[in-house]
């Protein structure tokens, strides 16, 4: 008999991952959203399972799986071990990159080993994304037996797997904010730089492809240090202060993110070997850009 997931909260990580239990032989059983409509649609993308309208209705399962938002973890969990059908060696993990696995212990009381698994992975598309899950890195915390059964079935899916200490859950995800959702961030502060230039925002957009493709292969490849370029790295203290003063006009709060991101990559322009940088420019470059180490 195949093993059987229940889902709480079907969005595009549960949907995403509910595509690759039921590839990989699992058995969609239930599937429960605060709205049944939001379920319903969801059994049809995975075209198997029940909507579940409650937590009371939800049958019990080997493996279930929680991806609401953080805030709702806890409540869910809470509810499951006052209302759900739990049994003894079932496993409960989230999903969040953020929160410990211990948000579920009320579950561990009613029987069930408990984890969390977070695939280092931006979501948009369930579909495409469970067909290119292969390779994507995935952070494992909690019960022994739970995190051994997740890190053989995500490596099963192709997944590369690594435990994570609890309480560095919120550094981890804070990196993953940073390389992710603060980089979509950068790139509108760019395209408003460009419209108050004067630019049309769709050809800016398209015109900062190469640069941004070829900037972030470059990192990732060399890593930051190394693949640095443009006035910091160059250490033209005097195109920065013009740079900054052009931005305070059109716009202070580019101006602001400018001076911070500024700040930080002048330590990482320090930092590089070849070319160095006179510490008289580096010293410049500081107090143009308000740093207090300045």
């Amino acid at each position: 008999m195949p093993q059987s997931l229940n889902i709480i909260g079907s969005g595009r990580v549960g949907l995403t991952l509910g595509l690759l239990f039921r590839d990989h032989g699992i058995a969609v059983q239930d599937v429960h959203n605060r709205h049944l409509s939001r379920s319903e649609s969801a059994i049809a993308q995975l075209g198997t399972g029940n909507a579940a309208p409650e937590i009371t209705d939800l049958r019990p399962a080997d493996w279930i799986m929680i991806t609401t938002s953080d805030d709702a973890i806890a409540p869910v969990a809470a509810r499951l071990a006052e209302n759900g059908a739990l049994r003894t060696g079932t496993i409960a993990f989230h999903c969040s990159g953020a929160t410990s696995s211990e948000v579920l212990a009320p579950l561990r009381a009613r029987g069930a080993q408990i984890a969390s698994l977070h695939p280092l992975q931006s979501f948009t598309d369930p579909a495409r994304d469970a067909a290119n899950f292969a390779g994507n890195f995935c952070a494992i915390d909690g019960d022994g037996p739970a995190c051994a059964a997740l890190e053989q079935l995500f490596t099963g899916f192709g997944g590369r797997c690594t435990r994570i200490a609890p309480e560095h859950k919120l550094l981890y995800h804070a990196g993953a904010v940073f390389m992710s959702n603060y980089l979509m961030a950068l790139v509108e502060a760019g395209l408003s730089a460009y419209e108050a230039a004067g630019l049309d925002r769709d050809m800016a957009l398209s015109a900062v492809r190469p640069l941004v493709e070829g900037s972030l292969r470059n990192a990732l490849e060399k890593g930051p240090a190394a693949a640095l370029t443009g006035p910091i790295a160059r250490g033209d203290a005097g195109l920065i202060a013009r740079q900054l003063n052009a931005l305070r006009q059109a716009d202070p709060s580019l101006a602001a993110l400018y001076e911070t991101l500024g700040q930080n990559t002048v330590s990482l322009a320090e930092a590089r070997d070849n070319p160095a940088l006179p510490q008289e420019t580096v010293q410049k470059m500081r107090e143009i850009l308000g740093d207090p180490k300045a």
